[in-house]
């Protein structure tokens, strides 16, 4: 099991009750004040974090394709030009916007900014379709609109689903039941992380396609 956990957290899990199990195809904005971080911490080592979209963008892949209930297929990832001030954070590929179309049709866009002030909600997800609109205000707020009426649900604290996630395994683990996430799942948040990079280096969109990597196996 890999620890993508935003798809565990409380307000996601309501989420997906309110909006139904309906294939019909979502349009998602979700926004990210990830704050600096410098180029001598660990996460923008590519040996250790492999950097922040490599250490930290795949679990807002992931989250999209558990709201989606889908997997990507095309990644288009465009970066900041760094400006005068601060270099390092073109290399670093802090300040982007990444576009995903899913299979089922769902669009999602991803704003990941590293220039933000960190006092300001570090994540907020927009989901529209099917007749409503969701918002999740990092994981402490989440407002749900539909036929006119909104219905908000309020968190005393920030709970991204770490617990939940935990539980999950040792679950599954203790009873030999199916694993929480099924590992295409992973695979596909994995190989979209990478063509993000593939995106910002060739300048182009990236079709996100397992190839001989999928077996029925999985």
């Amino acid at each position: 099991m890999v620890g993508f956990n935003r798809r565990f957290a409380p307000l996601s899990l309501k989420a997906m009750e309110l909006l139904g199990l309906s294939e019909q195809p979502l349009t998602i904005n979700y926004r990210i004040n990830a704050g600096f971080v410098p180029s001598d911490s660990w996460t923008q080592d590519p040996a250790q974090g492999g950097g922040r979209i490599v250490g930290e963008v795949c679990h807002f892949i992931d989250h999209i394709q558990f709201f989606t209930r889908s997997l990507p297929s095309v990644i288009y990832a465009q970066a900041r030009s760094s400006g005068s001030n601060r270099p390092e954070a073109e290399s670093q590929n802090d300040d982007l916007v990444i576009n995903m179309k899913m299979q089922n049709g769902s669009v999602a866009s991803i704003l990941y900014t590293s220039s933000g002030d960190k006092a300001f909600p570090r994540e907020r997800i927009e989901i529209f379709g099917r007749g409503s609109v969701l918002v999740i205000d990092d994981f402490k707020n989440l407002t749900f609109t539909r036929e006119g009426k909104a219905t908000n649900l309020d968190r005393f604290s920030v709970d991204r689903g770490h617990k939940n996630e935990i539980e999950a395994f040792f679950k599954a683990a203790r009873y030999g039941s199916a694993a929480p996430v099924k590992m295409e799942e992973y695979i596909y948040t994995t190989l979209a992380t990478f063509k993000i990079m593939e995106s910002l280096r060739k300048k182009a969109p990236q079709e996100v396609d397992t190839g001989l990597l999928l077996s029925d196996k999985l």
